[in-house]
């Protein structure tokens, strides 16, 4: 159960490094972990404004245009992850 775990986790921590700030992969995880705007604002401290203009900024340097297209651009990188880590 833990090795199947350990490429989400790595997904996770690598996701959108190379493209976005800090604060919008805090951001991204929050959101990929089900947080709303609002939810994400709050874990955050910050606006649920200042949330909305962060993620808009991480959709555009992602190309994405959808919460769904961030999850399958995740779900995708789940599977580079988990393949690199099978071929080690």
């Amino acid at each position: 159960r833990l090795a199947a775990q350990a490429p989400v986790e790595a997904a996770f921590a690598s996701f959108g490094r190379e493209l976005l700030t800090t604060r919008e992969q805090e951001i991204v995880r929050l959101l990929l972990a089900g947080h709303s705007t609002k939810s994400a604002a709050r874990e955050l401290g910050i606006s649920d404004g200042t949330v909305k203009v962060h993620r808009k900024h991480l959709y555009q340097r992602l190309d994405v245009s959808s919460q769904s297209q961030l999850f399958r651009l995740f779900l995708d990188h789940v599977a580079l992850v988990s393949r690199r880590q099978l071929s080690q």
